[in-house]
């Protein structure tokens, strides 16, 4: 068996899959939290959507700062990537509890 070649990294799938998942769990449960603050304050229009951006922003820099602004280790993607990948999934579970707190707090 050869030596593999200096310089060579090497990853584990298995690992990089783990953090994918603790960063999807991170970011969805700052969505319900950002989605049922904007709802409760009665947030309407671009505000509550401007809660949601800077939520996610917060938390997404936060975990990056965790990781010393270098994210190859960690996933197999970019810092682009890393800050916009499920943002659609995350923007629905955000309106579904801005709508409900909105609703519950200020409706009924």
């Amino acid at each position: 068996m050869e030596a593999p070649a200096p310089g060579t990294e090497f990853f584990s799938m298995e690992n990089m899959a783990k953090n994918e998942g603790v960063v999807e769990f991170t970011h969805t449960a700052m969505s319900v939290v950002s989605g049922s603050l904007a709802g409760v304050m009665g947030l309407t229009g671009v505000q509550g959507f401007v809660c949601m951006v800077v939520l996610y922003l917060l938390t997404s820099g936060a975990l990056l700062a965790k990781m010393g602004l270098d994210v190859a280790p960690y996933f197999n993607m970019n810092v682009a990537s890393f800050l916009f990948h499920g943002i659609g999934g995350h923007l629905v579970s955000f309106i579904l509890f801005w709508t409900l707190a909105y609703g519950l707090v200020h409706i009924y």
